[in-house]
């Protein structure tokens, strides 16, 4: 039963990343170079290979992962003011999408993991500090 509702949390995903450039559908598959080429704007920050950035109003970013030059991760990365609003929403968050896909998160370094070991993806959660903001981050990752 696990399966099948993660196979239902990986078509929203593929809904929810259908917004932009690049979704679930292209990790594994697409190059640095077609990430960058698909996206109208230039990144914000671009650590050759490895990241591509892409930066919004209000401080917010949408950040390319890459291993060896193909995509391998999304992560949203919401801008917070103070820490503690940013911890709310993260435990907000958490709690939100566990109700909702029916699984519980394991902990590891301060993060939320979703994982399932017949799927190829994970999604995580977690705090991060980056030139003084606080962002609450939102990573969807192929994890094999």
């Amino acid at each position: 039963m696990k399966k099948v509702k993660f196979l239902y949390l990986a078509v929203f995903l593929l809904g929810f990343f259908s917004s932009f450039s690049q979704n679930v559908r292209d990790l594994g598959k697409k190059s640095f170079q077609d990430v960058k080429n698909m996206n109208e704007i230039e990144p914000c920050d671009i650590s050759s290979g490895e990241s591509l950035s892409y930066c919004s109003e209000g401080g917010n970013r949408i950040t390319y992962i890459f291993d060896n030059y193909i995509l391998k991760g999304i992560m949203y990365q919401t801008a917070f003011l103070t820490r503690t609003k940013a911890e709310i929403e993260l435990e907000k968050e958490v709690n939100d999408f566990s109700v909702r896909n029916n699984v519980k998160p394991v902990y590891s370094n301060n993060q939320a993991l979703f994982y399932y070991p017949s799927n190829p993806l994970t999604v995580s959660y977690g705090l991060k500090e980056y030139n003084g903001t606080t962002y609450l981050i939102y990573y969807t990752f192929l994890s094999k």
